[in-house]
């Protein structure tokens, strides 16, 4: 199909995978390509680009940018994940998966499975390596396999039988038991997601047109990294598409499929040789490595950052990290040991080992060593030598010490613990609160000091925070108060998880990375070393099947250009000798599955899933897409779903039309729903209601953009679920506003009788809260932080207060403009000494400049407006007869990160000025924007996808690219 895959102008039309051979090739490819397509008039907003991994997205998205200008933001780019869960966001009640369905975190799903387990019975596996949490991570792992391959809780019950081995019947049954609980809770774990996708457009073909929309082109990278699930899905999608272009690894074991029936553009040839050298131990091997990247740091040939170390056995880290530090190369943990590294989170988690442990005295140290703590380094060693010496616990001696109420704090922690009369988190809670672990960031944050570590530091503990109450709450689930063994046990387990969304807290200067091999696929170094090869350290157990594959060696070659390798090393060996000591198990009887996990306890995930898939399907996943047909579970509609579905109908027959829309009709067919039952509105209700009885610069902010979400949010007035930051910012809004009813001049008010105000009225709008943020510890964090916002605020108004100023505050602004009515609550409203007005609006949000706030009203060529706030405000006090000085932006988190709080705009001429001709152009925007709005027809369609992301109305919203309901049918 199309022309001839090997020319460049080759674009449109056709289907083509490029093979590449080095990530500089794939982008250079990959820039020609676009540039030939935007010769031929495609632009950014006709593509969609579809990436397995974030690093991908980021690159080529930039290359799209590049390639064409600025206008390439207008590209939908994003990674199949987020891809999907969009989609199932959207549509997913279809499917019986609930209004918004939760997706799991890494870390939830290993606790949830690491409570679980012990309410099953084991027989076939011995109890301590079955609650091990090497080993529930190894599990997981295969049911996310599972999963991800589309093989459900039922499909794989229905190939087990009575005299299959018992340890398979043991994780099928936790894998039904698994898959129940996540259904009844209603989350979707991580592997479920493209699944159940596939399954959407499978049951509903015209969605792959919905997504398609007008674009063009279908870019998809990573073709090579994606499970048989996800490339089914990309070939549903590929086939609406004109043109399409994947992006894979030449050398790929996967990459000849990936071929078949397309049209392939060949890589250029190439690859580094293997740099072979032989090693006796891991000893000699570190330092053989430290040489021949001290060679190419000295060459400049690469960065410290730009290298990275793959250590087969992750144990060996520490010893490599010695052996780089004594050649003086600088490195870094690649995983693992980020969040102990936070001071506030190694601290907790040191505190939490020494009561798990309390005799052990380097535990003990560990924690008062904290520099949180700020004790003297050189006493606490001595007397951790001394009660070493005496054979006493290192308490004894700091008893009578200056540390004796931090002591007595502990051993009250340990006796609760003991009693049952607490619990971890409750120890957790109660040293956030005592060691004030988050004011004392705050007021770093206050005083401008190491802002964005702070930042860091923040976010790691509210995920942290997260965890633990997670923990705690799904261990009363299933059995009772949490122990502090069970829960340590579950933290560590989940860290790393968690390690992968969390901010590492002040990180330390670029270095060489080292990483486990399973992580390689999170970095793209320029120089590469894969260690624990030498003298057959590497187990053969733990190498990837991928690598295993005839000829899967290669792709060493370009992702690993200075691997050490011993030179007899044979990969095949290590083939064989996997499949007798699997082909041996198979003789126990079982003719599905053997006991991986006591033969190989620390095989990868890829090990049984790989021997599953050849057990239980001859032809395999990558032959035949029908072996294993999705079933995920279609239950009736949860009564949340139900009623949201017929409050919206209600809501839209009674204020649209009698006459149901076809995606009504069919959606209330679906919950039994007969349309007869929904009441008419009153007087037939036959025209549509088009508009408002006034306009808000926030109503007219939704429709910019997105139409259909002003008519979900405005007109029909559904309701916008809070979330804690935004509840953060509606609470700072109304204590400033109560602040300034009483103080309306600052002039002469004691600090103290003002900031007594300012928390009182924090205590009154934090208790309205609770609704939201609860009274736990993030409640705690949002309320400090509000309180160090207004802190620096008062400080900063009563040292600047000019005399003779007054402000007035939630002003409304309620006026005609042409023939439209329209309506402003103004934040603040400053009369100067001078006569002139100020108005100041608040912002908790990213600070923008002067004229990207311009920009808003006053777009650029090819852009639209956004946000009319600003003129509107203009507009109301020129009504009013208010000679307005400047317009100010006011930035309260800016008030701790020591940035530009204020930002103005005066009336008249000059660089950050609106002039009379500029205000005259936003006028005739506005009233162009409020013609159409109430001129539209209604429903509207979706504008833009940019805003989908974000949108508190993906459930009921047919999406961008959808017919207008309505339409031709109608």
């Amino acid at each position: 199909m199309g022309t001839n895959g090997r020319e460049k102008g080759a674009v449109i039309p056709g289907r083509h995978i490029f093979l590449w051979g080095s990530r500089q090739e794939r982008e250079e490819y990959l820039g020609q390509y676009l540039v030939t397509a935007r010769e031929q008039g495609l632009v950014p907003e006709q593509i969609l680009l579809l990436t397995f991994y974030q690093e991908s997205r980021n690159r080529l998205g930039q290359l799209l940018r590049e390639v064409f200008t600025r206008r390439g933001a207008g590209c939908q780019s994003t990674t199949l994940h987020s891809f999907c869960m969009e989609l199932l966001n959207r549509e997913g009640y279809r499917i019986g998966l609930g209004d918004r369905p939760e997706l799991m975190g890494g870390w939830q799903e290993f606790i949830v499975f690491k409570n679980l387990l012990p309410a099953l019975t084991p027989r076939g596996y011995d109890p301590m390596l079955w609650g091990r949490n090497g080993f529930i991570r190894h599990i997981l792992g295969f049911f996310n396999h599972l999963q991800g391959q589309g093989i459900t809780a039922e499909k794989l019950q229905q190939k087990l039988t009575p005299s299959s081995h018992p340890q398979l019947l043991d994780l099928a049954a936790a894998y039904t038991y698994y898959d129940d609980f996540c259904r009844q809770e209603g989350y979707l774990p991580l592997a479920a997601v493209a699944p159940a996708a596939l399954r959407l457009f499978k049951e509903y073909p015209e969605l792959k047109e919905q997504v398609r929309g007008d674009r063009r082109l279908l870019i998809v990278a990573d073709l090579d990294h994606m499970e048989p699930v996800q490339r089914e899905l990309l070939r549903l999608l590929v086939g609406t598409f004109p043109a399409a272009l994947g992006l894979a690894y030449k050398n790929s074991p996967r990459a000849a499929g990936l071929a078949a029936g397309e049209l392939v553009v060949e890589g250029r040839e190439g690859g580094r040789p293997l740099v072979a050298r032989e090693c006796e131990n891991w000893e000699e091997e570190a330092w053989a490595v430290a040489g021949e990247l001290g060679r190419l740091l000295a060459a400049g040939e690469v960065e410290p950052s730009e290298a990275a170390i793959f250590l087969g056995d992750p144990s060996h880290r520490q010893a490599y990290a010695r052996v780089l530090a004594a050649a003086g190369i600088p490195c870094r943990s690649g995983s693992g040991e980020e969040l102990r590294r936070d001071p506030v989170l190694g601290f907790l988690l040191a505190y939490l080992e020494a009561l798990e442990e309390p005799d052990d005295n380097d535990r003990q140290l560990r924690w008062l060593s904290s520099p949180l703590l700020g004790l003297d380094g050189v006493w606490l060693r001595r007397c951790y030598y001394q009660a070493q010496g005496w054979g006493q616990k290192l308490l004894d001696p700091l008893a009578d010490s200056q540390i004796k109420e931090l002591l007595e704090g502990f051993r009250g922690h340990l006796q609760e613990l003991r009693a049952g009369t607490s619990s971890p988190l409750a120890v957790i809670e109660g040293l956030c609160s005592s060691h004030r672990l988050f004011t004392r960031y705050l007021d770093r944050l206050e005083t401008g000091e190491g802002g964005q570590e702070a930042l860091g530091i923040l976010a790691n503990l509210g995920k942290f925070l997260q965890l633990a109450r997670e923990c705690d709450r799904l261990s009363r689930l299933w059995g009772g108060e949490p122990g502090l063994k069970s829960f340590l046990e579950q933290i560590r387990g989940a860290l790393p998880y968690l390690d992968t969304a969390v901010r590492a807290a002040a990180p330390g200067p670029g270095g060489v990375v080292l990483a486990p091999l399973r992580d390689a696929h999170r970095y793209s170094p320029r120089a590469a070393f894969l260690v624990g090869m030498a003298a057959g350290l590497y187990p053969p157990q733990r190498i990837p099947s991928s690598l295993l594959e005839e000829g899967g060696w290669t792709e060493l070659q370009t992702l690993f250009p200075h691997l050490t390798l011993p030179a007899a090393l044979d990969p095949h060996r290590f083939r064989e000798e996997y499949r007798a000591t699997l082909q041996q198990a198979l003789v126990t009887g079982d003719r599905v599955w053997v006991s991986w996990a006591r033969a190989y306890p620390g095989l990868e995930e890829t090990g049984p899933s790989d021997l599953l898939l050849e057990e239980l399907g001859e032809e395999g996943l990558e032959e035949s897409s029908t072996d294993f047909p999705l079933a995920w579970p279609e239950p009736e509609p949860g009564a949340a779903t139900a009623g949201r579905l017929g409050r919206f109908y209600l809501g839209q027959v009674g204020r649209l039309a009698p006459a149901l829309l076809p995606r009504a009709r069919e959606e209330l067919a679906g919950l039994g729903i007969a349309p007869g039952q929904l009441p008419l509105p009153a007087g037939g209700g036959k025209e549509p209601v088009a508009g408002l009885d006034y306009y808000t610069p926030s109503a007219i902010k939704n429709y910019l953009a997105c139409p259909r979400r002003y008519y979900y949010q405005n007109i029909l007035g559904l309701d916008v679920p809070t979330s804690p930051r935004t509840l953060l910012g509606l609470v700072l809004h109304r204590v400033l506003e109560g602040f300034h009813r009483r103080y309306p001049s600052l002039a002469g008010v004691p600090v103290e009788e003002a900031w007594a105000f300012l928390q009182e009225l924090l205590t009154r709008a934090f208790t309205e809260a609770e609704a939201v943020l609860g009274r736990g510890l993030l409640a705690a964090l949002f309320r400090q932080e509000a309180a160090a916002i207004c802190r620096a605020y008062l400080d900063r108004e009563l040292a600047g207060w000019e005399e003779g100023c007054l402000a007035r505050v939630e002003e409304t602004l309620d006026f005609r403009f042409g023939g439209y009515r329209l309506r402003g609550r103004l934040d603040r409203l400053d009369q100067l000494p001078d006569g002139g007005w100020e108005i100041i609006d608040y912002k908790t949000g990213k600070d923008r400049t002067e004229g990207q706030r311009k920009r808003e009203f006053l777009p650029r060529e090819g852009e639209g407006p956004q946000d009319m706030q600003l003129i509107i405000y203009c507009l109301g006090a020129r009504k009013r007869d208010l000679p307005l000085a400047r317009l100010t932006w006011y930035q309260l988190r800016e008030l701790l990160t020591g940035g530009r709080v204020e930002r103005s705009l005066t009336l008249g001429e000059g660089k950050q000025a609106l002039t009379p001709a500029e205000l005259a152009e936003a006028e005739e925007i506005l009233r162009a924007i409020l013609a159409e709005m109430e001129a539209g027809e209604y429903p509207p369609a979706p504008r833009e996808e940019r805003v989908c992301r974000h949108c508190p109305f993906k459930f009921p919203c047919p999406g961008p690219g959808l017919e207008e309901e309505g339409g031709q049918d109608d």
